[in-house]
C-alpha cells in the first residue's frame, strides 16, 4: 500500500514489487512469491498483474472493508521460473531501478 496519495499511480508500487521479487528470488530457496489483494483495490490487482503475478485463487468475502462489508481477496503468485523469464522482458526497467 502506498499511503502517500501524490506517490500513487506514478509507478513505484510495481518498482517496490520488482525490487521484493528479485530480492525473494535471490534466496535458492524461495519458488514461489505470493501476493494478496482486494479485488475491489483494482489498481493494487493491475500492477500485480502488470509486474507478471498470475491470480491464482480468489477467497470471497474475506478482506474487511471501512463499511463493514467484505469484499473479495485475489491471490497472486510468481514462481521461480516465471521470474527468470519474466525478467529477460523488464531488463531495462530493472536496471533503471539499479537491479540486476
Amino acid at each position: 500500500m502506498i499511503a502517500d496519495e501524490d506517490s500513487r499511480l506514478r509507478g513505484v508500487g510495481g518498482e517496490i514489487q520488482l525490487i521484493l521479487l528479485e530480492f525473494a528470488f535471490s534466496f535458492k530457496e524461495i519458488n514461489r512469491v505470493t501476493a494478496p489483494a482486494a479485488s475491489d483495490n483494482k489498481i493494487a490487482c493491475r500492477t500485480l498483474e502488470s509486474v507478471g503475478y498470475k491470480k491464482y485463487f480468489v477467497k470471497i468475502n474475506e478482506f474487511p472493508l471501512k463499511s463493514g462489508e467484505k469484499c473479495d481477496v485475489n491471490g497472486y503468485r510468481m514462481l521461480r521460473d516465471e521470474w527468470n523469464e519474466r525478467k529477460q522482458d523488464l531488463k531495462y526497467s530493472l536496471e533503471y531501478i539499479h537491479i540486476s
